[in-house]
């Protein structure tokens, strides 16, 4: 047979990145293609988000100001890593991924400056292949890389964390109690056999009475604090739905309330914090109208479109106080090309005289008696019925 020429490294590198590249621009193609064949427009806010995260877009939409107002989408606070390493867990895990992502750079370039030629084909001669540092242990090459890729999404974003965390531990734990991974070191320095599983269940033990002795005692205390819920607000309007209104009432109001409301009452709900779907989107955009400028016949058209019968509005958020522009009212400004009022000028944008619409409508003007009704109030919220 004919001897196979071996390739380069930069050449075996252009064709890696070739390949990757390749990878992306399918997937994409493939993803967008299968999106126009089957109508699907369930995720596109997730880009529009992604672009305003990273400053290439300016998006002011209602999709992509929610989710760059919440907390969970920040990037990874500084302190995250203090507690991990007052943990113990993060020390151990640095080093242990560090020392994989060495390991493999020198196994990539192992296998790529191999120069001695497949035989297989010649008859009488054997194959003849060169071994590098993970060719026992292919996966934690991919642990290793699933490890950059995660701790870099939740860097990015907070919300990620719950897929790096566990990798940390993992990786950590493996570094401390790995049995091949400490006769591979313990090799090197001539220590083979009963003496390889003292030191690895040494070190081990060693790292749980080292995390033992940071993280029980605040957990016993922790454990020593007894708290009860009490929200006599939410209590008091949940039993005025159960006992006040009809079965089939349906109720309008923040996303996370009425997830509240459809538990305690099973009253119907015309917008909930399942938020992947396009018309949900679209129809919760609508019905937060309640807390933008609006007039109020713009905002009972929008409840009879949507067969509201009962508005929920909470003064904590028609009346939070906060300059960066993301109170819920403010976003809804945003989306409707409205300056809101503790934010600088920005473009496009213009100040309305219309009155916001969840702040007036508890003064029971004549405007708003003709389309609303209130039937219900406490110091949290007010509910107004839609006539």
């Amino acid at each position: 047979g004919e001897e196979l020429q071996p390739c380069s490294i930069p050449s075996r590198l252009t064709k890696a990145v070739f390949y990757c590249v390749s990878v992306l621009v399918l997937m994409v193609l493939f993803n967008t293609a299968i999106k126009i064949l089957i109508n699907i427009e369930a995720d596109e806010h997730i880009f529009k988000f992604i672009l305003s995260k990273f400053s290439i877009d300016h998006a002011r939409d209602f999709d992509s100001k929610l989710y760059l107002c919440i907390d969970a989408f920040v990037s990874l606070p500084f302190n995250t890593f203090e507690r991990l390493t007052k943990g113990v867990v993060f020390p151990f895990y640095v080093a242990t991924h560090l020392v994989l992502l060495v390991v493999l750079f020198i196994a990539v370039l192992q296998n790529w400056s191999n120069n001695v030629h497949e035989t297989e084909n010649i008859k009488d001669h054997p194959a003849i292949k060169k071994t590098h540092l993970l060719s026992n242990r292919p996966e934690l090459a991919f642990h290793a890389v699933c490890g950059v890729f995660f701790g870099a999404l939740a860097m990015s974003t907070l919300r990620m964390k719950y897929l790096w965390t566990p990798y940390m531990c993992i990786l950590a734990s493996f570094g401390v109690s790995d049995l091949k991974m400490w006769k591979a070191v313990l090799t090197q320095l001539k220590t083979q056999g009963t003496m390889v599983q003292i030191v690895r269940h040494f070190s081990t033990l060693l790292t749980l009475v080292a995390l033992l002795t940071v993280a029980l005692p605040p957990a016993l205390k922790e454990l020593e604090e007894l708290k009860e819920f009490w929200d006599p607000d939410t209590v008091a309007l949940m039993e005025w739905i159960n006992k006040d209104t009809p079965q089939d009432a349906s109720f309008t109001g923040s996303m996370q309330l009425l997830a509240g409301v459809k538990l305690c009452t099973g009253r119907p709900i015309t917008n909930h914090p399942h938020y992947e779907d396009k018309k949900l989107r679209l129809k919760t955009k609508d019905l937060m109208q309640i807390y933008g400028r609006r007039t109020p016949k713009d905002i009972h058209e929008i409840m009879k479109k949507n067969q509201a019968n009962y508005m929920i509005l909470e003064d904590s958020i028609c009346l939070a106080h906060t300059e960066d522009g993301c109170r819920l009212p403010d976003i809804i400004d945003f989306d409707n090309g409205v300056l809101p009022e503790l934010v600088k000028p920005e473009p496009n944008l213009v100040r309305s005289s219309v009155p916001r619409f969840c702040d007036v409508i508890r003064h029971d003007g004549s405007d708003f008696t003709r389309y609303f009704k209130k039937v219900f109030t406490n110091r949290t919220f007010r509910v107004h019925k839609v006539l």
